[in-house]
């Protein structure tokens, strides 16, 4: 995990939209997510897939293990508003986004909900912090899955 908050990191600090999905180590380049400054490296250990999605407004990453876990369990998430970074939207537009939280915090909007799949490490230049998301849907299969959880995120 320490090297995909590591490459979230570094591609929170680093356009049009593209896909391109990671089914192993690689380089994102330029060329293809205008939005970055230079080439960044996806460094991926073994099992560990990963999708990033570019759009004009944001940079988006996915990544899974093959391996996870995919049985129902119940995680501490909560909704809250965030910047509507569609193509379409208007400035000061937002949407809700669930995100991952502590249960039994200080935070009283934390809930305990059923989730059950794989679990996504994901990130986006416009929120800048690594969320767990749950789309259901069961294992991590390829990089095909984490290339769409990527796309979804706002």
């Amino acid at each position: 995990m320490k090297k995909i908050t590591l490459l979230f990191a570094g591609l929170m600090a680093s356009g049009l939209a593209s896909a391109v999905p990671f089914a192993s180590t690689g380089q994102l380049q330029v060329g293809v997510c205008t939005n970055l400054n230079e080439d960044v490296n996806i460094n991926l250990t073994t099992g560990v897939v990963a999708g990033v999605s570019c759009t004009v407004n944001r940079v988006a990453i996915s990544a899974c293990h093959t391996a996870g876990m995919v049985k129902s369990r119940s995680v501490g998430q909560k909704t809250i508003q965030v910047p509507d970074t569609s193509e379409d939207a208007a400035p000061g537009d937002t949407v809700d986004e669930v995100v991952s939280c502590s249960i039994g915090t200080a935070d009283p909007d934390c809930t305990g909900t059923p989730v059950s799949g794989a679990a996504f490490a994901s990130a986006t230049t416009t929120r800048g912090t690594v969320n767990t998301t749950y789309p259901g849907g069961g294992a991590c299969t390829g990089a095909a899955r984490p290339d769409t959880v990527a796309a979804t995120l706002n």
